[in-house]
């Protein structure tokens, strides 16, 4: 895109993304974009639907998720454009597939958002109480969400700084609580006395594909990635690696030495002043502040370039896909972002929105393991395939649609007016001269 310089009339480049993100940076990134609210609140939602077996719903979500993360492994080293799951569907299946896959990726990091804003607000109340409600809530969101959005706007290295110091932050507290509280494990709090009925697993796993989530975020900002089709595969394997041993020691860690984990309102913090005394339970608090605020700042620094190539590719106004000529950060859909998700923190509770942004996540994950096998028969072999031909996509898509029917009642017909209203969307796009499908990696 180039516009006319006043002075001599010669075309003058567009402001354009910069390819500042380092393969570090990206493992940064992935982290915060897993580990947030859920590794503080989910050992008692968990324990609640499926008991002492809990432990292995979580190595069964973590297989899960982890089959997934090998598929966008693969599809991503095909691709150095921004847009993730957005640009494979479109690219193996059409820009209308494309579309609702884009549609349902934003549904999902918005209510990730508005989920992670209620666990930020509840372990904040810990500290002070009374800030989990009412206009001291709201005031504290609309801090957190404008500080993050302000610092995006100033540039993507700022961002990754931010996100970085805050994976620090959040790790440390963590693997204090892991190596700590492991001499104080009761196996007996471990053993599995009755298994619990499919529904509940299934349930359980559902809302585990929440917490295990949100690597796919690595994906969106690959124009601004040095080597994305070596980076982002590496960042997306490690940071899966990493987070499901770290979720499932911090849940044994939980499980093993707090009585009644399923009843706890913050149970991470709880079972840290059980073994650790108060200034332990003060400490992990401030992780899991530290760690939800880290989590929102990776979903600020990643999510608007989703929307970026949404617009850019004319399928969303054009002037969402403007990039600042300081900052060379695309600065109106970071400010779409930042609106848009401040208005649902501010009406959104944590287990309802992470149910709906697990199932809304599900399309993209399926989207992705099809796009697989279909970009395999058109474009041949990627940079990194998976082994095994076609089991780990088959297998993947297939675990993620039976994960998909254990959901709550009415989450279907919820996903059905949600894929109608992008329906709608996209015919509203079509009669504005778009979209415009974008290249195939």
């Amino acid at each position: 895109m180039t516009k006319t310089n006043g002075a001599g009339g010669a075309p003058e480049a567009a402001p354009a993304l910069v390819r500042a993100l380092t393969a570090r940076d990206m493992i940064a990134v992935g982290i915060n974009g897993v580990v947030g609210a859920g590794i503080f609140l989910a050992p008692a939602t968990v324990a609640r639907m499926t008991g002492a077996a809990s432990t292995f719903v979580y190595l069964f979500a973590g297989a899960l998720v982890a089959l997934v993360a090998l598929c966008f492994a693969e599809t991503g080293s095909r691709f150095d454009r921004a847009g993730g799951p957005y640009l494979y569907a479109a690219s193996a299946f059409g820009p209308f597939a494309g579309f609702e896959v884009a549609w349902f990726t934003w549904l999902a990091r918005l209510t990730s958002l508005a989920s992670l804003a209620d666990g930020f607000a509840k372990y904040c109340a810990y500290l002070q109480p009374g800030l989990d409600s009412g206009w001291r809530r709201a005031l504290l969101l609309c801090l957190l969400m404008g500080g993050l959005t302000a610092v995006n706007l100033v540039g993507v290295r700022q961002g990754a700084r931010t996100v970085n110091v805050l994976t620090i932050s959040k790790l440390a507290p963590l693997l204090l609580f892991v190596v700590a509280g492991a001499a104080f494990i009761d196996p007996g709090r471990l053993r599995v006395t009755e298994w619990p009925a499919s529904g509940d697993f299934g349930a359980a796993a559902l809302f585990l594909v929440f917490v295990f989530g949100g690597f796919e975020v690595l994906t969106f900002p690959a124009e601004e990635v040095a080597d994305p089709r070596r980076s982002i595969p590496r960042a997306i394997l490690t940071t899966q690696v990493l987070v499901v041993l770290l979720y499932v020691s911090v849940h044994l860690v939980t499980l093993g030495t707090l009585e009644d984990v399923a009843h706890a309102a913050t149970p991470v913090s709880s079972a840290a002043r059980g073994f650790m005394g108060a200034a332990g339970g003060v400490l992990i608090t401030l992780g899991a502040v530290l760690s939800i605020a880290g989590t929102q700042s990776g979903i600020m620094l990643t999510t608007p370039r989703l929307i970026f190539a949404l617009a850019r590719d004319r399928m969303l106004p054009g002037w969402m896909a403007r990039v600042h000529p300081r900052y060379r950060t695309p600065h109106a859909s970071i400010l779409v972002q930042g609106a848009v998700g401040l208005a649902m923190a501010l009406v959104g509770t944590f287990e309802g929105m992470a149910v709906l942004s697990a199932i809304a996540r599900m399309v993209s994950y399926v989207a992705t393991c099809l796009a697989v096998l279909q970009l395999r028969r058109s474009h041949g072999p990627a940079p990194f395939t998976i082994a095994g031909g076609w089991l780990v996509p088959v297998g993947a898509t297939a675990l993620c649609l039976w994960v998909t029917s254990r959901g709550p009642d009415g989450s279907l017909l919820a996903g059905l007016a949600a894929a109608a209203v992008g329906a709608g969307l996209y015919s509203l796009c079509r009669r504005g001269g778009g979209p415009e499908p974008p290249p195939a990696g």
